[in-house]
């Protein structure tokens, strides 16, 4: 009875060491998704602002 509660508790604490892995692998992806996605948008953004601006002024 000891020995396969033993088990349960060694299998337990192995799947929450995986679990807290999966878990830092998606943080660290999401964090590299985040910093691309910026990344892009800093570089659309840029010129995209810069056509927007042109016709806005010509309106007003």
């Amino acid at each position: 009875m000891k020995e396969k509660i033993k088990n349960k508790k060694e299998k337990s604490e192995m799947i929450k060491a995986e679990l807290d892995e999966l878990l830092n692998l998606n943080e660290k992806r999401k964090s590299a998704l985040n910093k691309m996605s910026k990344s892009i948008l800093n570089e659309k953004g840029e010129s995209f602002g810069k056509e927007q601006k042109s016709p806005l002024n010509k309106q007003t």
